[in-house]
Formats: C-alpha cells, structure tokens, sequence
C-alpha cells in the first residue's frame, strides 16, 4: 500500500511541476508577445481583444487554482500519509 501512495504521490508532484512549467510559459509568451498573441487568437476564435484578455486573465487565474487545489494538496497529503505510514512500520 505505502508503494502505491508514493507512486501517486510522484505522479501529483509531476503534474504540478507540468502545470507550473506550463504556466509560466504562457505567461512569458503573452507578456513577450502581447499585440501579435491577442490579434492571432482574437482572430482565430472569432472575439474582439477586450474579450481575449478577459478571457487571458481567467485562464491564468483558475489555471493556478486548479493546478494548487487538485495537483499540489493532494500530492502534500499523499506525502503526510506516506510520511506517516514509514513510521508507523518502523
């Protein structure tokens, strides 16, 4: 069972580094690319700019929402458990 947890563990860990590595990515290119990034995907999905960068913004902001509450949480939790179970066996 504590092979599991661990494992599972990993895998949230993994997804949060994604996720953060993701997130700064972005937000590198918007900051870097600002007029022509809004203009390409104003264009592309069809909205004015105003829109894209309300659009931008809650993106970004539920994105590290999601990423803290369902990848990193867990993963602590997973690692108190799995912390715990080690000492608990020894």
């Amino acid at each position: 069972m504590l092979e599991k947890i661990i494992l599972i563990r990993n895998l949230f860990y993994k997804c949060t580094l994604i996720s953060f590595v993701y997130f700064i990515f972005v937000s590198l290119f918007y900051m870097f690319n600002k007029e022509w990034a809004a203009n390409f995907s104003a264009n592309l999905y069809n909205i004015n700019n105003e829109n894209f960068y309300l659009i931008l913004i809650y993106f970004l902001g539920w994105m590290k929402i999601f990423t803290f509450y369902v990848f990193l949480v867990p993963a602590l939790a997973l690692h108190w458990t799995a912390y715990k179970l080690k000492k608990d066996q020894k």
